[in-house]
């Protein structure tokens, strides 16, 4: 019986913590469209809802081969977020193939959900 308080008193502590924290992961959204690649440079939207002047854009690309991935390139630098949909253009040296894209949005020590996409070159 005991056993199930200590169950019941984690789970709660669980929906609290995830209760507090929803708030502040909803202050970025990465816009479920494509990435692309053209010209050289990997392309994609991020919508923010609000200006965050400190946000730090992180991008990692892997390629797909043989039903596996290995990380052929990473970008991470200060990018600052307008309000509304920012564009994003950055030079990647790729050659030929199928790639996954990482999108990872870091502020205030905060690392946002991850986007996945994949995109052929």
């Amino acid at each position: 019986m005991d056993t199930m308080r200590g169950y019941t008193g984690i789970l709660v502590l669980g929906i609290l913590f995830i209760a507090i924290l929803s708030p502040a992961c909803t202050t970025v959204n990465l816009v479920p469209g494509d990435v692309g690649y053209i010209k050289g440079n990997v392309s994609f939207l991020i919508e923010s809802p609000t200006e965050i002047p400190d946000a730090v854009l992180e991008v990692a690309v892997f390629r797909i081969m043989d039903f596996s991935q290995s990380e052929v390139w990473r970008n991470a630098n200060p990018f600052p977020l307008h309000t509304g949909y920012n564009a994003v253009r950055l030079p990647a040296p790729l050659g030929k193939g199928n790639y996954r894209a990482f999108i990872y949005v870091t502020r205030e020590h905060m690392r946002y959900p991850v986007v996945i996409r994949d995109f052929t070159v």
